[in-house]
């Protein structure tokens, strides 16, 4: 049971938080200020909170769960091959292109390249994937605090929701960082503390590695080819490689970070020291091992059984109630709670659309920041409402994969976009509204091609898209006809009948790590393919800079 004690713990960490984060953060009076910290934040803070963001309260919860569960193991390591090669991309090659510019989101480049319609699309596309993702992230948080309080996932959504606006609030951008930057040290205290928990309750370290031998839980190593297998070495390396540069590099989430330092080259330090992070997973799966030899030896209460049986990710709260004492639980609760915030999303979706639909003339003004505080609270409301509606999805049982399904339907599109941003044969922005489409209407009927409603519904959308194609392409019989071949390609993956191994009910099975490239590369050729040349105002070669 959580008690007093361990309610007061938490608080002691919020208020500690705030004070400190709004200390350091300073006055903000410009919109720069705002969503820039006028960059002048350090690189090594900046770092900090990358790794923060990007962790979360997905993986503190989620990577045990995948350990803790039958034929768990220690394979979604690979997954890290992906993220070191994003890394070196985004450091070395995005981060100087966007240091060219006084530009404050990766969309604000697109959009310098490639025209105000790529500008206002790739915002939408954000905002809609960043719902969608990062609600999924929100409604993590509801469920542990639910688990220890009882008092409901909307009520314990709400809450979180709330401390993530007054935290942002306070310092935009920079109170963001510092605050991050402060649950970096506790991310890693937390983490370690709860691996020398489990172990401690289980025998020491000699029995956890005894255990999780017996039980087959350190295999690592997977080469096979299998498209339906996640955790693979292909599927790290090139699958996850297209998400963390989507992540890092595409969506303003974590992107806002790098235009906070002060110049490119503390840019490129943190995101490449914030390959720190991959540690993080190594010790909460090793924690996830010592949960499922801890749960062998003393079988949790018939009630918390029955939450860990409907979702897996319940496993590590059960074991802070179970076997910790009070104030120890509260602190690691705590660090929980704030890998879970959202003041990352909250800022980023704020920045975004006040520079899609504002005018960056009132950057200077301290009207503007008022304005960019109420979009906060706009963004907030939204996003709240996402993660309450995510207690409804049951076709993922754990919530790791539902956050990375869900930014599965966007971050291809907005990569593509990106990349042709940076393409030296330059294309305008004339056939992206079709790219975008058929890359979002093809992740869509991967997903949802078992539920007949749905693939109908995908297909008929397919099918607007090549109607308003033939108009607008009329007098161009090649663009039309790759226009059409985009409707053909979505109609055959929602409507198809594969016959290739492993495919059961006629539906061809991809998992998500692969609809990031798949995204992409739809993006990328159909809209080079249906775009105009065109070489806009201050283009150029985009180069590697040391």
């Amino acid at each position: 049971m959580f008690t007093s004690l361990d309610w007061g713990v938490l608080a002691l960490y919020l208020a500690g938080t705030t004070w400190l984060a709004a200390r350091l953060a300073g006055r903000q009076q410009t919109i720069r200020d705002f969503f820039l910290g006028g960059r002048q934040l350090p690189w090594w803070a900046v770092c900090g909170s990358i790794v923060s963001s990007e962790v979360s309260g997905v993986t503190f919860v989620g990577v045990p769960a995948i350990a803790y569960a039958r034929g768990g193991d220690y394979r979604y390591l690979m997954l890290a091959f992906g993220a070191i090669a994003a890394r070196l991309v985004v450091g070395y090659l995005l981060v100087p292109a966007y240091y060219r510019q006084e530009i404050y989101s990766p969309y604000e480049f697109i959009g310098n390249r490639l025209g105000p319609g790529a500008l206002r699309l790739a915002t939408a596309l954000f905002l809609a994937g960043g719902m969608l993702a990062q609600g999924a992230r929100l409604f993590l948080a509801g469920l542990v605090l639910d688990a220890i309080t009882g008092i409901g996932i909307p009520a314990c959504v709400l809450l979180v929701g709330a401390v993530s606006v007054a935290w942002t609030w306070i310092g935009g951008i920079a109170s963001v960082v510092w605050t991050d930057a402060i649950q970096f040290v506790l991310l890693f205290g937390g983490a370690v503390g709860t691996l020398a928990a489990v172990a401690w309750t289980i025998g020491g370290w000699d029995a956890l590695v005894e255990a999780g031998t017996r039980m087959g839980k350190f295999r690592l190593w997977d080469f096979t080819l299998d498209r339906r297998t996640e955790f693979t070495f292909w599927c790290g390396l090139l699958g996850t490689s297209f998400l963390n540069l989507g992540a890092l590099g595409t969506d303003q989430m974590m992107a806002q970070r790098l235009f906070c330092c002060r110049d490119a080259r503390d840019a490129r330090k943190a995101i490449l020291a914030s390959n720190v992070s991959l540690l993080l997973p190594v010790i909460l799966l090793t924690a996830g091992v010592g949960l499922a030899a801890y749960f062998e030896a003393r079988p949790m209460t018939a009630e918390h059984a029955a939450l860990v049986a409907r979702r897996s990710d319940y496993v590590l709260p059960v074991f802070f109630l179970e076997a910790m004492p009070a104030g120890v639980r509260g602190l690691l609760f705590a660090t929980i709670f704030a890998a879970a915030t959202a003041t990352s999303t909250l800022s980023a979706m704020a920045q975004a659309a006040h520079a899609a639909f504002a005018p960056r003339r009132d950057a200077g003004k301290e009207g503007g920041v008022l304005v960019s505080r109420l979009l906060v609270v706009a963004a907030a409301v939204p996003l709240c409402a996402v993660a309450i509606a995510c207690e409804r999805i049951e076709q993922y049982r754990d919530i790791l994969r539902l956050a990375l399904w869900m930014a599965a339907y966007t971050y291809g599109a907005v990569l593509g976009m990106l990349l042709l941003a940076l393409l030296p044969a330059r294309r305008d922005a004339r056939g992206l509204p079709w790219a975008v489409g058929y890359s979002v209407l093809l992740i869509l009927a991967l997903n949802w091609q078992h539920l007949d409603a749905a693939r109908a519904l995908i297909v008929a959308c397919a099918a607007l898209l090549a109607l308003s194609g033939a108009w607008a392409f009329r007098r161009s019989p090649e663009r039309l006809g790759v226009s059409l071949l985009g409707a053909a390609l979505v109609a055959l993956v929602a409507f198809g009948r594969p016959h290739l191994p492993g495919d059961t009910g006629g539906h061809l099975k991809i998992v998500y790590p692969w609809h990031y490239p798949v995204g992409t590369a739809v993006t990328l050729a159909f809209g080079f393919l249906l775009g105009d040349r065109k070489t806009p105002p201050g283009a150029g070669s985009i180069n590697m800079v040391s």
